[in-house]
């Protein structure tokens, strides 16, 4: 491996916010890592799963269901994609439910 290969992979890892190992093997597993969110990301995410739970204590299934597929959507945006052998791409985020937070 060339010097900015390596370099490269340990730039990519750290963007990732994983360790240069754990970037590998989700390369090797077929995985496309993205770079961690700005941390008000991660705060705005706070803020809408707890207006979701919130709601549940309301008669408003309407509401919710607009916001656990906003949710999805924004997972979706960083979720690490899996290759398939098409040449398409199946994002994690939207393979199984809405996982809560806690």
């Amino acid at each position: 491996m060339r010097e900015d290969e390596k370099n490269q992979i340990i730039t990519n890892s750290q963007k990732c916010g994983l360790s240069v190992s754990e970037y590998l093997r989700m390369l090797a597993r077929g995985y496309e890592p993205k770079p961690l969110p700005p941390i008000q990301y991660n705060e705005m995410m706070e803020l809408l799963y707890d207006i979701r739970y919130a709601l549940g204590d309301y008669d408003a299934p309407e509401a919710i269901a607009v916001l656990e597929e906003t949710l999805l959507e924004m997972h979706a945006v960083l979720a690490p994609e899996r290759r398939k052998d098409n040449g398409h791409h199946q994002n994690l985020a939207r393979q199984g439910q809405l996982e809560a937070r806690h």
